[in-house]
């Protein structure tokens, strides 16, 4: 097959993170086109034909959309896959003038799903993101991973080193410092958990987050650790991972989280609500009931993990990366209606 994905988005969060896992995998056994912007073409396969576009602009500057067209019309792609909402606009606007299939991924919940009429086909990331649509239009396709082996020893120096010294059992959270991550929330929750909590990331709300800290008096259980590039080795040593977000479509440290066979106590978010077990899930901005679920899992971790097993057996064998590619091709297959065609040998 011959495809093009398309990504308005910049940066290194979760979109962003399955698209380059995505073009970098199906180049191993198709061609790939990744019109992107030029950031991306460092963390791209050399298999990828990339095409540094910024499509980061407003989304009808008819300039932006007759370079998008150009390169579309140029590679005359099998599918054209559009990851999120800007870029299903973007190729929907152009739909009508182009020969190609045309997929899109919906990797959130959205007030308005209008950009993601008219497509051949929709992948959803979770249950909960379906549901906003007509069902026999839409594929659920769960974000995966290739895991990462970390050796106990490993895991055990990276936890003492963002400890540093901090007493009792260890909960790990993981994500960007945005509101969306609810880091506000679980802070407060902290207030009645008896056990250190290590918050991995970086981003816009740290100074805020930092005087709630104080406000709170909890600098002796909690650490701010910043961005950090063992995230792997400390949730493989931790003893619970804790997801306090106001929204999600299916986050990616939850997927770390389960390939590291920890216990994950979460807010009710798409995702989480998918595959964890409903006692180990809290409504968000209870920060009351998510403190009274993570103390239970501490109080008896044995029972907890039990409760997981089945979880993390799902995980090894759905959430991985090859599945995630696997499932995305049979999507691609079934919209041409037949075998593909223009692969690679």
């Amino acid at each position: 097959m011959r495809i093009c994905q398309v990504l308005c988005g910049r940066g290194t969060g979760g979109l962003e993170r399955h698209f380059v896992d995505l073009c970098n995998h199906l180049a191993e056994r198709h061609e790939v086109i990744a019109i992107a912007h030029p950031e991306f073409r460092d963390r791209l396969s050399p298999r990828v034909d990339v095409e540094a576009l910024d499509l980061s602009g407003w989304r009808y500057h008819p300039l932006l959309l007759a370079r998008l067209y150009g390169l579309l019309r140029t590679h005359r792609p099998d599918i054209v896959h559009a990851q999120a909402n800007k870029a299903a606009a973007m190729v929907g606007l152009l739909r009508p003038w182009l020969r190609a299939h045309c997929v899109a991924t919906v990797h959130n919940l959205k007030r308005d799903t209008a950009m993601f009429r008219g497509y051949d086909r929709l992948i959803a990331v979770s249950r909960k993101v379906a549901e906003q649509f007509d069902q026999s239009q839409v594929d659920i396709i769960y974000n995966g991973i290739a895991p990462v082996a970390v050796a106990a020893e490993d895991g055990a120096h990276a936890l003492r080193d963002a400890a540093g010294g901090m007493p009792g059992p260890v909960a790990v959270a993981v994500g960007r410092l945005v509101p969306a991550k609810g880091f506000d929330q679980l802070l407060r929750a902290w207030q009645g958990v008896a056990a250190t909590l290590l918050i991995v990331g970086d981003g816009p709300e740290r100074l805020r987050l930092e005087a709630l800290l104080r406000e709170l008096n909890l600098g002796e259980r909690v650490r701010l650790c910043g961005f950090r590039r063992d995230v792997p080795a400390l949730l493989a040593a931790a003893d619970v991972m804790v997801m306090a977000s106001r929204n999600e479509g299916f986050p990616y440290v939850l997927v770390e989280g389960l390939h590291a066979r920890r216990v994950v106590v979460s807010t009710r978010v798409p995702g989480a609500l998918d595959i964890l077990p409903p006692e180990f899930l809290v409504e968000y901005g209870d920060p009351g009931q998510l403190a009274g679920a993570v103390n239970r899992v501490l109080a008896n971790l044995d029972a907890a993990r039990r409760a997981f097993a089945p979880v993390w057996e799902f995980a090894a064998r759905e959430l991985t990366l090859a599945r995630m590619v696997e499932k995305t091709e049979e999507v691609y297959r079934r919209v041409l209606g037949g075998p593909a065609r223009h692969e690679r040998a």
